[in-house]
């Protein structure tokens, strides 16, 4: 006797369907007596009330594997083009220009050597007042304000000197999160070959943001419609 439970979790990966596509499917079937599971796991929606006004009517399910080896297929033979992989090396080789954040660095960096320059020296001219001076409270006052003032200035360059900074970290970064997902698209095909399904699964998840599949499967058994990269290719 089989036996069909289903079970709805998460996507492994964004997947888009007409309407509200999310969700996965989980059917274990296994016989009674001999106690043996085997898994199978489709693409279904689970949002089956109104979500934004209306309802998603689409209730159909894939079989996971189908539409995970379309995507496969539809990244190898891309990057199975000569011109595909010397389109991504020049994008590798391609250096990015961080110029102007390095001089809006640069402009912070000197601005604050110089406002740190006034700090001590308006420290040095409150320590050598004289306190027999009869005007000594109100020089003293005017310094004190100054010096109150300088550290302000202090702060707000030392701020916008940690945010240029970590904004150049952000443009290096991406460049290198990008040269990586190249480099993973050059040799897709060879790493699939030696990944199982849920490490090729999370592989397709770093490369791809969304896909698009068809209401229906079309007549040459294809259900997906498009892809959407993470990256411009």
């Amino acid at each position: 006797m089989l036996h069909v439970r289903e079970v709805v979790e998460d996507d492994f990966w964004n997947c888009k369907m007409p309407y509200m596509w999310s969700g996965n499917v989980w059917k274990q079937a296994y016989q009674e007596k001999e106690r043996k599971y085997k898994d199978f796991y489709y693409y279904g929606c689970k949002h089956r009330q109104t979500i934004r006004g209306h309802k998603c009517t689409f209730s159909k399910q894939i079989r996971e594997e189908l539409l995970d080896d379309a995507v496969a297929e539809v990244i190898v033979k891309i990057v199975s083009n000569p011109k595909f992989a010397s389109m991504m090396q020049e994008k590798i080789n391609m250096k990015v220009d961080t110029s102007e954040i390095e001089k809006e660095i640069d402009n912070y960096q000197k601005e604050l050597r110089k406002s740190h320059s006034t700090k001590f020296k308006l420290i040095e001219e409150i320590d050598n007042l004289d306190v027999e001076d009869k005007h000594y409270k109100r020089r003293k006052q005017d310094l004190d304000d100054r010096l109150y003032r300088m550290y302000d200035k202090i702060d707000e360059l030392e701020s916008s000197l940690i945010d240029a900074k970590a904004k150049k970290q952000t443009i290096e970064a991406e460049k290198l999160t990008g040269d990586n997902i190249y480099k993973i698209l050059i040799y897709f095909d060879k790493l699939c070959k030696v990944m199982n399904d849920v490490e090729r699964r999370q592989l397709i998840t770093a490369l791809i943001s969304e896909i698009q599949v068809y209401e229906e499967k079309q007549p040459n058994g294809q259900w997906l419609k498009s892809i959407t990269f993470k990256l411009q290719l």
